[in-house]
């Protein structure tokens, strides 16, 4: 038989946000890329922040053709927009998985438009990348994602969290 365990993503991300090495004097801002991953975000921002740091949400939205899946209409929800991030802000878009991108290069755009050039992480609990990592990688200054997906693909600013780590949850 196969055994699956539903783990929380929060501690993997906490060991990609210690890998980054932000400076504790950054903003730091969690993006959540469409309408699903909103409640994913804001927990994954509550367990993390600390007094020291809070961490932001920004919350995106997009359109899908029902018929075609084409992605169109990236923005940031003007009802959950700060004015400003801060100066050096950290932004890291948070969701459950990467296939082809689409939506992440989407979403670092839509970041670009809204707030100007800020320093754009992509994490993802389950990184496919199933059209490589050369567009993710011109958009965001790095990738992470668990190595529950083994996609054979390597870059420098690729970080992959094992999920086989000792003091992993159970």
């Amino acid at each position: 038989g196969c055994e699956l365990t539903n783990l929380p993503a929060t501690p993997w991300i906490a060991r990609f946000l210690a890998a980054l090495q932000l400076r504790d004097d950054r903003p730091l801002w969690f993006v959540a890329p469409d309408k699903g991953a909103r409640p994913r975000t804001e927990a994954h921002a509550q367990v993390l922040a600390t007094t020291a740091r809070p961490i932001g949400v920004i919350h995106c939205t997009k359109v899908r053709d029902p018929i075609t899946g084409k992605l169109t209409h990236f923005e940031v929800d003007p009802q959950n927009r700060p004015n400003e991030l801060g100066e050096h802000a950290a932004v890291v878009v948070v969701d459950d998985i990467c296939d082809g991108g689409g939506t992440f290069l989407g979403v670092a755009k839509a970041l670009r438009h809204t707030f100007g050039d800020h320093d754009l992480h992509l994490w993802t609990t389950h990184g496919i990348y199933s059209r490589g990592l050369t567009d993710l990688t011109t958009h965001y200054s790095t990738l992470g994602s668990t190595d529950s997906f083994l996609h054979g693909r390597a870059h420098e600013r690729l970080i992959t969290i094992s999920l086989q780590t000792q003091d992993s949850p159970r």
